[in-house]
């Protein structure tokens, strides 16, 4: 009987059938936290949006601070005969150049134009191939990434340029690269710790309810209570989500916090009015 409850059921009943919510109590507890997990995850997901469009990321503090010591090879001693076209480094040799670069008092050197980057795994070294590069980090990290941050690079024209301009250029490019591996831990990070406020609060505000039980005949169980809680915060979640896109981020936790627990009680008195007309 159970399995009869659907989401787009709970989700009408729990955006404006508020006197058909105590019928929801049939959904599994499974189902109801599911439904929870995707109001978080649309909740988040402005949070998430921003996170992704992030242009002025500190990338010192995840330990890259190469391009704060641009070095003198750069660009002159670039290798005119190769260039970066459709996420690819192609070269019109097969010899191996190395440079030389800080990063964090530590110097790695950079091998370009590997054929077979298996062979380089040492620490400390930095090898572009033809479908991207590797970074060994002097801790035994390793990071293999593509040329997604570079867009048509030939390398004959970026020895023309100043070295700022071309520092800047190969500098951002290596970053754009690097970026999506940054950011997923940061979106894990935003949407985990927010969740779990999240759940928190659902648990801290059923358990608070409990104590009507004592005044009232058949009041739900904790596990309902539980259940009507997560109904009541989809009118939130719905408020934070525009908030959110309005760049109002700041606010949703005040209004997720205030508006549940109104909601759950206009919800369960709604509900009590027509239970009790039966």
């Amino acid at each position: 009987m159970k399995s009869k409850v659907s989401f787009s059921q709970i989700f009408i009943n729990s955006f404006y059938k508020f006197q058909n919510v105590f019928d929801l109590f049939e959904a599994s507890l499974g189902k109801v936290i599911l439904y929870f997990l995707l109001l978080n995850f649309m909740m988040f997901l402005p949070i998430t949006t921003q996170v992704v469009s992030l242009s002025d990321i500190d990338y010192s503090r995840y330990g890259f601070t190469f391009h704060k010591d641009v070095p003198d090879w750069l660009p002159n001693e670039l290798p005119s005969s190769c260039k970066i076209e459709s996420q690819q480094l192609t070269c019109e040799t097969d010899y191996v150049f190395e440079y030389q670069i800080m990063n964090r008092d530590t110097l790695y050197t950079i091998y370009f134009n590997v054929s077979d980057p298996s062979n380089y795994t040492e620490d400390a070294t930095i090898i572009f191939h033809k479908d991207g590069f590797n970074m060994n980090f002097s801790n035994g990290r390793r990071l293999e990434l593509n040329y997604r941050g570079f867009g048509y690079t030939d390398f004959a024209e970026v020895r023309q340029m100043s070295q700022e301009d071309a520092s800047d250029l190969l500098f951002e490019s290596v970053f754009q690269s690097i970026k999506p591996v940054l950011i997923l831990p940061l979106i894990l990070l935003f949407v985990g710790i927010l969740t779990v406020t999240n759940i928190i609060l659902i648990v801290a505000l059923a358990a608070i309810s409990m104590l009507f039980s004592i005044n009232l005949s058949n009041f739900p169980k904790f596990k309902n209570m539980i259940k009507l809680m997560i109904f009541a915060s989809t009118i939130p979640s719905i408020i934070n989500l525009i908030l959110g896109f309005y760049g109002l981020s700041a606010f949703t936790s005040i209004s997720y916090n205030f508006i549940t627990p109104i909601i759950a009680f206009f919800m369960f008195k709604r509900s009590r009015m027509l239970e009790e007309t039966k």
